[in-house]
């Protein structure tokens, strides 16, 4: 249930939304001011991805950009606010991941 339906606050750190990006994609997750929260490894991969404070494109402000490999299990906790929106760019031979986000 969302909390502005029932006259309450989300308090979360995880973040009330997920999603997974593939190797090779790049994800627009969110075209509005928001919070980068939890990057989950669920492939292991060979090259960088990034998260960018962008409504639209793969450019401007990195959020975060991984280490180039990485172990599934990982679980990088970020909790960065977003001015602009959230987009991942995770290229080719990038790993499997599932981003949390508000």
């Amino acid at each position: 249930m969302r909390a502005t339906f029932i006259g309450e606050t989300l308090s979360t750190f995880g973040g009330q939304f997920s999603q997974a990006v593939a190797s090779g994609a790049t994800v627009t997750l969110k075209a509005a001011p928001g919070r980068l929260c939890r990057i989950v490894i669920t492939a292991a991969g060979t090259v960088a991805f990034s998260v960018f404070d962008n409504a639209s494109a793969a450019s401007g402000t990195a959020l975060f950009t991984s280490p180039t490999t990485t172990a599934i299990g990982t679980i990088f906790d970020i909790q960065l606010p977003a001015q602009n929106g959230i987009t991942v760019s995770n290229p080719a031979s990038g790993p499997g991941i599932t981003v949390s986000f508000d």
